[in-house]
C-alpha cells in the first residue's frame, strides 16, 4: 500500500480529498479501458469487469456510492 502526504483543515477536507482521489483512480481505470475498446458493446463490458473485479491495487466496494448512502441517511435523521 502506497502512502501519500495529505494537507488537511479537518476530518471533512481530508474525507473531499480521499473521495477526490478515489474518484480519480476508477475514472482513469474506466477510461483507460474504454478506450481500449474496439465497439461499445466491449466497452460496456470492461465497465462491468472493472467495477466488480477485485485487483489488488483498485479499492474494493464503492466508496462514493457507500458515501452518498450514509451521508444521504444522516442528512434524514437531521430534519
Amino acid at each position: 500500500m502506497r502512502m501519500c502526504s495529505v494537507a488537511a483543515d479537518d476530518k471533512h477536507s481530508l474525507f473531499l480529498q480521499a473521495m477526490d482521489r478515489y474518484r480519480g483512480k476508477v475514472s482513469n481505470t474506466l477510461l483507460a479501458e474504454i478506450k481500449a475498446s474496439k465497439t461499445a458493446v466491449e466497452a460496456l463490458y470492461k465497465i462491468f469487469e472493472v467495477m466488480i473485479s477485485e485487483v489488488e491495487d483498485t479499492p474494493s466496494g464503492y466508496l462514493i456510492v457507500n458515501s452518498a448512502v450514509e451521508l444521504g441517511a444522516l442528512k434524514l435523521l437531521e430534519t
